[in-house]
């Protein structure tokens, strides 16, 4: 095991998990204030169901207003008006008809896009962006005649003024290496048992772990929340704001190579694409059959996230610290698997029990993986990293893909060649990819 973990020092990459981004002053302060907006959300639906109905009640006098009138008139036909309309007359009625049934049409449109534009905001809001919900209704010319959108705008302000500079200095750190999945097979009795249990943490007891910080009011961060790298090369302090007693925390996972000597002992094998487009774990069982799902970190922070939006702090998740010894994200990209040089016993073993192993096949995967958690993200930031950046996107969201080359023009040259390497890895990739 020593002689293994001094090979995985050879190289060390860190790369940052997808941030989807992909939400996240108690955890009983979270759930007031979300109880509060829904309270207030509720009683405006009930508002609005109350006009409904009456607004129905007067439709209902006034059609029987209307059968009564016309059971008169068909109890005495003499009493009938003449039809006077002539077909030009006609027509114009059957235009302001198609007119009112467009207009109602257009009205239900802008309702459902008004329903959007809550549903983002609250989103942004409930991950502690409060700046860019506000700026996402604000910037709509909806907001001027919605009092739904004004309210929710108000809410928002009024949470983003009572939120607290969190101490950079304070925020803590927690790491895993990759969790157990089966502890039988992990605690077998072999000469890697010792290390297994001094290191590793099970799936089980992550999730509980998670589970516990989230209810303590833990919220995850970035470092590029606590420092923001400007485009000229020099650094400025980030700052953090968030709600009276949420603690910010960094999280990362060391290794995700899935290494060979893990190979039967209960581990996931390799981060794969699912059909869905979601980052999961393939997954060997002890009889042999392969299984796709939360078997890892990854995984099961982005499906914890999905659930409470709030733990995490404008999307983030966290960060991968990658060795690529035997390669990494459990594909085969060593370089000595191509130049069959310098092999260890176990990467000998393994081309032996897989004579048809393509070394290109298996890089282009990984980096299939890769780009899913992390190009975009890199490439084109999320609101909130431009926003540090270029603060007036705040008041011009609309202008994000302007600054997003404004961004790729501007860089440095030495930072422009590895941003041009991306973009066109990035291009060479397939519309579905």
């Amino acid at each position: 095991m020593k002689k293994k973990i001094a090979g995985v020092l050879t190289t060390v990459l860190a790369a940052s998990l997808f941030v989807s981004g992909n939400a996240p002053v108690t955890v009983q302060q979270d759930n007031m204030t979300a109880q509060s907006q829904d309270n207030e959300d509720t009683q405006s639906d009930e508002a609005d169901a109350e006009d409904t109905q009456s607004d129905e009640a007067d439709a209902e006098d006034t059609q029987t207003e209307v059968e009564e009138e016309e059971a008169k008139v068909a109890a005495d036909p003499e009493d009938q008006p003449a039809a006077t309309e002539t077909p030009e007359e006609e027509k114009e009625a059957e235009k302001e008809t198609q007119k009112r049934e467009k207009s109602e049409d257009t009205s239900g449109s802008t309702s459902s896009n008004e329903k959007a534009l809550l549903a983002k905001a609250k989103k942004l809001a409930q991950q502690y962006d409060y700046t860019g919900a506000i700026s996402v209704l604000k910037n709509n010319w909806k907001f001027a005649t919605s009092d739904k959108m004004q309210k929710a705008a108000a809410s928002y302000m009024k949470k983003r003024d009572a939120c607290v500079e969190y101490p950079l200095e304070q925020v803590t750190h927690v790491f895993f290496h990759s969790l157990i999945v089966d502890t039988s097979l992990a605690f077998d009795g072999d000469s890697d048992e010792a290390g297994y249990n001094q290191m590793m943490t099970t799936v089980s007891e992550f999730k509980k772990m998670i589970q516990i910080m989230y209810d303590k009011g833990y919220v995850l961060v970035s470092p590029h929340d606590m420092a923001v790298v400007n485009d000229d090369g020099t650094m400025s302090r980030g700052k953090i704001m968030l709600p009276e007693g949420k603690i910010p925390f960094v999280l990362s996972e060391d290794d995700v190579s899935y290494y060979h000597y893990m190979d039967g002992d209960g581990f996931a094998t390799k981060l794969v694409i699912d059909d869905n487009g979601d980052i999961k774990c393939e997954y060997k069982k002890a009889d042999g059959t392969v299984v796709t799902g939360d078997y890892d970190v990854v995984p099961i922070l982005d499906s914890f996230i999905k659930e409470h939006p709030d733990f995490s702090y404008h999307g983030r998740k966290g960060i991968l610290a990658m060795t690529g010894y035997d390669g990494v994200l459990g594909y085969r990209t060593d370089g000595a698997y191509k130049s069959k040089k310098n092999l260890q016993d176990d990467q000998k073993a393994f081309l032996k029990a897989n004579p048809d192993f393509d070394y290109n096949k298996e890089v282009k995967a990984a980096k299939k993986v890769a780009k899913a958690m992390y190009f975009l993200t890199r490439t084109f930031p999320e609101y909130s990293y431009m926003c540090n950046i270029y603060p007036f996107l705040y008041k011009a969201p609309v202008l994000m893909p302007v600054m997003w080359i404004v961004r790729l023009i501007c860089a440095p040259a030495t930072k422009m060649d590895r941003i041009r390497k991306e973009v066109g890895f990035w291009r060479k990739m397939g519309k579905k990819e």
